[in-house]
């Protein structure tokens, strides 16, 4: 995706928006209206009949306890929540064929569950203070015409503030 600030004295209109790197073209995308010093996120495809989009909700949280020494007494005390997440990615291929993909998605938390083969790669926390991991989840895939649906569950550690 791109992030586009209009710096024009005038508004952007609703239009296709190809990139180009050294004058080859990587990708197109829709970008929608963009008012005089706003910003607009242009989300690419090089194929631009399948369109993508998702979204994430929680399922749950948990409280995170951690056992700590207080006046000499252990006392269970809330850091945090654990939250489990479930994101859902929408694909709709437009054209009349098949179009081979690669979807990826990178979130900060363990994966626990991934739909239609997706592989899971696990990226431990830089710092030892981090608790929660780099997930790296990656489909591999022939699209046929039509809307395909791929889910995921996760669990993330949140901090208290």
């Amino acid at each position: 995706a791109l992030a586009l600030r209009n710096i024009l004295s005038v508004p952007l209109t609703t239009g296709i928006a190809t990139a180009y790197h050294e004058w080859r073209p990587i990708g197109q995308g829709l970008l929608p209206f963009t008012a005089v010093g706003e910003e607009a996120i242009v989300r690419l495809s090089p194929a631009t009949e399948v369109i993508g989009d998702h979204e994430e909700r929680e399922l749950a949280r948990e409280p995170a306890m951690e056992v700590r020494k207080e006046d000499g007494e252990e006392k269970s005390v809330q850091v945090g929540w654990w939250l489990t997440i479930e994101g859902t990615l929408r694909l709709r291929n437009t054209q009349q064929e098949e179009a081979a993909v690669i979807v990826r998605r990178i979130l900060t938390g363990e994966v626990v569950s991934v739909s239609d083969d997706g592989a899971v790669k696990v990226v431990p926390p830089t710092r030892l203070a981090d608790r929660n991991p780099t997930s790296h989840i990656r489909w591999q895939l022939t699209l046929p015409p039509g809307e395909k649906r791929f889910t995921y569950r996760y669990r993330k550690f949140v901090g208290m503030q």
